[in-house]
């Protein structure tokens, strides 16, 4: 009795490069209720600023005091996400600032919706005046998406990102940017080589580099 020795490649999934993508505002939410302040056509395009940039006062969202309204902004579809990377979370960023002084001015909500569901983290502030033109001040991070199962494309399409305000404030709340932070990470094989022994009782149909059945 022969042994043929077979070589079996397994490929197995492993981690591989992290990605991040920013989608921006692109289109009205389902809530529009803020007040527009500066240029700008739209709400949406009053917080559209790039990451890396607002405009301060030139463009901007506002609420007034004790007013408890809700506003929200349709993102960008999650177009740039190639299919099958692993959505791992989900970072809002907004750039806000209170027209008032005190501790804990004002406090409203990042709000977040699909639709269907809705999360809100609560945020304090008593900034007077936004971040430096390069940042941002507040950000909510979700490692999971609004009906709490896996983040996909599908629900990245259909988010939405705002802010809630307070009843109780006594402060005017402006918003001058808002987007958020996709970060992923892409599958990759990890090439496992194992040997294989067959035996072969018959050997007769055994020639050089194959067998024959």
């Amino acid at each position: 009795m022969k042994k043929i020795l077979f070589l079996l490649v397994v490929l197995i999934p492993v981690l591989g490069w992290a990605g991040e993508y920013i989608l921006y505002p692109n289109a009205a939410g389902t809530n529009q209720t803020w007040s527009t302040g500066g240029s700008g056509s739209y709400h949406w395009d009053r917080v559209d600023d790039p990451h890396n940039y607002h405009d301060s006062d030139t463009s901007y969202l506002y609420v007034a005091a004790g007013s408890e309204f809700i506003e929200t902004e349709h993102l960008q579809d999650a177009t740039a996400i190639p299919d099958g990377d692993v959505i791992d979370s989900v970072r809002a960023h907004l750039a806000v600032k209170c027209v008032g002084t005190g501790e804990n001015a004002v406090g409203f909500y990042v709000y977040w919706y699909d639709g269907s569901n809705e999360k809100s983290s609560e945020m304090k502030m008593a900034f007077v005046a936004y971040p430096s033109l390069t940042g941002y001040n507040f950000s909510d991070v979700r490692t999971t998406a609004l009906d709490d199962l896996a983040w996909t494309k599908t629900k990245l399409n259909n988010l939405e990102l705002g802010l809630y305000g307070y009843f109780e404030n006594v402060y005017v709340t402006r918003v001058t940017a808002i987007h958020a932070h996709v970060y992923t990470t892409t599958p990759s094989t990890a090439n496992k080589s194992h040997i294989i022994t067959k035996d072969i009782e018959d050997c007769s149909g055994i020639l050089e580099g194959s067998v024959v059945r």
